[in-house]
C-alpha cells in the first residue's frame, strides 16, 4: 500500500501556487487542493495521511478569527479577513461573496495565499497535538470511543 501525507503536497504548491492552480487566489488553491484530494483517494492500494482540509479547519479558522459560524468556510474566512473584511460582516446575510473579491489586486489576493499557508502551518501543529491526544482503548471495548481534545491551545 502506498501512502500519501497530504502535508508533503505542499511545499511546492507554497513556492509556485500560480504554476499549480492557473491562478494566483486562494478559490483556485482551494479547488486544487480538492482535486488532488479527490484524485489521491482514488488511486488504488493507496492511503491518505495527516489531516485533511475539512470541517474542523473551517470551525478552527472561523474561531482563529472572531467569526461566529464556519459556514462561509476557510478560504472565504481567509480571504475575506486578508481583505480587510471584519469577521462580524462575514456572516451577514447582507454579504454579497460573489462580489467581494472582484476588485482585489494581486496583492490581496497573495496575501490571502500567504495567510493560508500560515494557518495552515499553524493547524498542522494543532493538528499534531490533538492526535496525541486520542485515547483508544486495546482492549477491543466497543464502548470505549476515542477521546479527542478539540480546544485551541492557548
Amino acid at each position: 500500500m502506498v501512502r500519501y501525507n497530504i502535508y508533503d503536497f505542499f511545499s511546492p504548491l507554497r513556492n509556485r501556487t500560480p504554476m499549480y492552480t492557473g491562478e494566483e487566489t486562494l478559490k483556485h488553491l482551494k479547488s486544487y487542493i480538492w482535486g488532488l484530494v479527490y484524485s489521491l483517494e482514488h488511486i488504488e492500494n493507496s492511503e491518505i495521511t495527516g489531516f485533511l482540509i475539512g470541517d474542523d479547519f473551517d470551525m478552527w479558522v472561523a474561531s482563529k478569527f472572531g467569526v461566529r459560524t464556519p459556514t462561509a468556510g476557510w478560504a472565504n474566512i481567509i480571504t475575506a479577513i486578508a481583505f480587510g473584511v471584519p469577521a462580524s460582516k462575514i456572516n451577514q446575510p447582507d454579504f454579497n461573496w460573489g462580489e467581494f473579491d472582484k476588485n482585489a489586486t494581486k496583492h490581496e489576493h497573495y496575501k490571502s495565499i500567504n495567510m493560508f499557508f500560515d494557518l495552515f502551518d499553524e493547524y498542522h501543529e494543532y493538528w499534531l497535538k490533538k492526535e496525541e491526544k486520542v485515547v483508544v482503548s486495546s482492549k477491543g471495548d466497543h464502548n470505549n470511543f476515542p477521546v479527542i481534545d478539540y480546544r485551541l491551545p492557548e
